[in-house]
């Protein structure tokens, strides 16, 4: 008679066993222990960011402007301002300007002051 032997899929050369996924196993506490580290690291790295609100006006008469494009300068990241010419956007701590531009306007770059934390 023919007999037929069931392999583990995790380890192909070991026969079948019940349960696979095994976290006593030290090697599966160390894939756990890693994915954790990551994730908290994930959070830190995220966690950097700050909150700049503030409101764009014309220097000529003082009236606010909507749909400027402020943009954090070097990077991709930015919003519009909205109909009474208010912004929020969040900031990396790598940050040093934000860049306002507007059609008919020049462009203007504002620098941040130094940050001590």
């Amino acid at each position: 008679m023919l007999e037929i032997k069931k392999y583990c899929y995790f380890c192909p050369r070991e026969p079948f066993h019940e349960n696979p996924i095994n976290l006593n196993n030290q090697s599966m506490k160390k894939i756990f222990l890693f994915f954790s580290l990551l994730l908290m690291t994930c959070s830190l790295v995220m966690g950097q960011t700050t909150l700049v609100t503030g409101k764009v006006t014309s220097s000529d008469d003082g009236t606010e402007l909507p749909g400027v494009f402020v943009t954090v300068k070097g990077t991709t990241l930015g919003t519009i301002t909205g109909s009474d010419g208010s912004y929020a956007i969040q900031v990396p701590a790598s940050a040093r300007a934000l860049v306002f531009s507007f059609v008919g306007y020049v462009t203007r770059s504002n620098h941040f002051p130094a940050r001590t934390e």
